[in-house]
């Protein structure tokens, strides 16, 4: 096999560095998971993006790092330390940094279908017919109007 070295990396070292860095997505969502955790409320696309970047700066830190310590030999140690140190990092700028109030992202699907749920039995509701084809008293169909009304305020 040829001798192949860059930055005082081997050949298999650096296939498996450009393997981290090119899948470094993962890594990034991670980090801001950790320091933003607001990001799961974007579009997918914007939060895969801002993932890809921290990725890779992620990455190149961590390679530079290991070029800088010239511990290239060591560099899945290297990347486990640095990984905890900016997880450590990102927890404490979360924790003391970041707004106390909490938001739950609901998907729009979801959302939308709920929406769609109600107009329908608000529809059928309205429908005094079909109601009654149903057997429902008048009283029942008054007490699930009211129920309907006060979820609605």
């Amino acid at each position: 096999m040829i001798n192949f070295e860059l930055l005082g990396f081997n050949a298999v070292e650096l296939l498996v560095l450009v393997y981290f860095i090119i899948g470094s997505y993962s890594l990034g969502y991670l980090l801001l998971r950790t320091g933003w955790p607001r990001i799961r409320i974007l579009d997918e696309n914007y939060r895969i993006g801002w993932s890809v970047i921290f990725g890779v700066l992620f990455s190149i830190l961590w390679v530079a790092l290991a070029v800088l310590f010239n511990m290239q030999a060591l560099f899945p140690i290297v990347l486990t330390i640095t990984l905890i140190i900016a997880l450590i990092l990102f927890s404490i700028r979360r924790r003391f940094f970041a707004s106390k109030n909490i938001t739950v992202a609901v998907p729009k699907e979801k959302a939308a279908a709920q929406v769609i749920a109600e107009k329908s039995i608000e529809r059928f509701l309205a429908d005094r017919e079909f109601i009654l084809n149903k057997s429902l008293s008048s009283e029942q169909i008054e007490k699930i109007q009211e129920s309907l009304k006060q979820k609605g305020q």
